[in-house]
Parts: C-alpha cells; structure tokens; sequence
C-alpha cells in the first residue's frame, strides 16, 4: 500500500494521511483535518474509492473534519474502542483489515491518550501523537500516562529498523523517519526504564 501525507497548514502543524491499495484503489482517510481542498483533488485525480475514516485518537485536531468526510463518501468512521468520541466501528490491538489487496494493522499504543493507535501497513507506521520525529507525543492531556506511553514506545522500537514513521504533527527535523534512526537519537523511544522516560518530562 502506499502512503500519502498531507500537511495542514494552521498552528499545530498537523498531518493527515491517506492510504490505499494501488491494485485495487481502495484506500482509507486518516485524521483527516483542515482544508481538504488538497486532499478531495488528490482523491479524485487517483480515482480513490475511500473505505473508511480512521482516527489515531479522538483529539479534535484529529477529528474535525470526520462527519463532513462521512456526509460525503458515506464510509464508517473508526477507531479505538477505548478512545471516547463519535465513531461507527471500534478496532482492537492487532486487529487486521484488508483494504482491497493490502492490509492495514492497528496497534493499541496509549499513553498520549487511552486508545491511541498506531497504524501499521508493510513497512509504513502512522504513529499519530503516539511517536513524533524526535520525541514521543505528550502525556499530560486527560487519560495519558507516562507508565503507558513507556510501554508504547517499548512495543514501537521492536519493529524493523527500516519501518517508516508518519506522524500526526510536524513537529521534528523531517517531516517523516524510521524506527532505526528515531532510536539513535529520539531520547524517548531510546529510554531503558520508565523511570528514564518519565524523567524526560513529557
């Protein structure tokens, strides 16, 4: 499958993602946000038959643009079932989808939030505020956790090396990586104790 990021212009520097069988041109929207001018042209132009909306987590930087995007192409919105927020289907950890002849992973990775997900397709990751280029997303809104995010990042950085990172912000020197180069120089993804993590202050 192939990945396509979106930057959305604003103060928070969000990405939205879209992600699609190129066989079959069934695809998914991710945490879709902002001015969908770009994204509705590149959906149109590829002739992309969207599946489903998928959040990452319920943050309504993540969100806000679910309901117009359901309104028109009529497909679920999805997420975590512990992430509370207007959605049509829940997923689980591990749970696997096929979208056309790919397949789509959805990992459970809270911390940031109770049912924040990772998305995990080939050797592509949409972290969402899980892992950010440089550092792990905060865990200081309502139901983060530090001893959970640890764990997350735990699970994260025992995936191949060459597994590339997408993440919900950009907010780190490269607007994409790999797990290998976040665990050479991300302090958080590189922590050996949740003791070391939580003392980074996140």
């Amino acid at each position: 499958m192939k990945v396509k990021q979106f930057f959305v212009q604003g103060w928070d520097k969000n990405f939205s993602y879209l992600l699609w069988d190129t066989k079959s041109q069934k695809g998914v929207v991710v945490d879709p946000n902002g001015n969908l001018g770009e994204l509705l042209d590149f959906i149109q132009n590829q002739e992309i038959q969207i599946q489903a909306i998928v959040n990452t987590h319920g943050h309504r930087d993540h969100t806000e643009l679910n309901q117009a995007l359901k309104d028109l192409f009529q497909v679920p919105i999805v997420g975590h079932k512990e992430e509370p927020y207007a959605k049509d289907k829940e997923v689980v950890d591990g749970e696997v989808w096929e979208v056309g002849e790919g397949k789509l992973q959805f990992l459970h990775t809270p911390g940031h939030s109770p049912g924040s997900i990772c998305i995990l397709t080939e050797n592509h990751l949409v972290t969402g505020d899980t892992l950010f280029v440089g550092r792990s997303g905060k865990t200081s809104f309502p139901g983060g956790s530090p001893e959970k995010m640890f764990q997350s990042m735990v699970r994260l950085r025992s995936l191949p090396d060459e597994t590339v990172i997408y993440p919900g912000h950009d907010y780190g020197d490269w607007p994409t990586s790999t797990i290998g180069k976040e665990k050479e120089y991300n302090q958080c993804l590189m922590a050996n104790t949740v003791e070391e993590f939580k003392a980074l202050g996140i």
